[in-house]
């Protein structure tokens, strides 16, 4: 492609500004060619040669703005398949663990089941529902749903049944019981 006028005597800047600007292209082809004549030029710029500069301007801010979405949508999901994943193998274990405590099954290192009172078994219920929301709430897949964030969102709102995330709070919900401000079994929140 050949070069333009505007990009040969260096008026690329001042046309994308006077377009910012709000002016027409025909405003910018008269102040453009009044700038060249300041600079001794016989030249002119006309209107159709302002349109196709700035339309190719906005065709390439256009195209990395797109590319600049997809880098982004590509890191997003990297982290997501990659973070989120992990921790949620790391929370599935730390969940095993507490419900091993809850549900009165945890072994000790000679494999026989230690006894435990039923106040700390409530504690470690409470302490996996906690575990799992701190853990879900960083990737965005679980929220406090306190209705203070202007949505009036509820807790757990936008897990989508039959995932991970969802089988493992309704799981953890049937162990430990209604209340625990997790999913429900239909999907919907407490």
């Amino acid at each position: 492609m050949a070069q333009s006028k505007i990009d040969k005597y260096g008026l690329g800047e001042m046309a994308k500004e006077l377009a910012r600007d709000g002016h027409n292209h025909s405003d910018i082809a008269k102040i453009l060619t009044d700038e060249l004549r300041k600079m001794s030029h016989d030249d002119s710029v006309n209107q159709s040669t302002v349109s196709r500069y700035l339309k190719a301007f906005r065709e390439e801010e256009e195209k990395a703005a797109q590319e600049a979405m997809d880098v982004a949508k590509e890191t997003i999901k990297a982290h997501i398949e990659n973070g989120v994943d992990g921790d949620l193998a790391t929370v599935e274990k730390v969940q095993e663990f507490f419900l091993s405590i809850t549900e009165n099954t945890l072994k000790d290192k000679n494999g026989h089941i230690r006894e435990l009172d039923l106040k700390t078994r409530m504690a470690a219920g409470r302490d996996v529902i906690e575990v799992i929301k701190a853990k879900l709430q960083l990737p965005g897949l679980y929220n406090k749903g306190d209705g203070n964030d202007g949505n009036g969102s509820q807790p757990g709102e936008g897990v989508p049944p039959g995932s991970n995330v969802f089988n493992l709070l309704d799981r953890l919900e049937k162990t430990v019981g209604p209340g625990a401000g997790l999913r429900t079994a239909e999907g919907g929140a407490e």
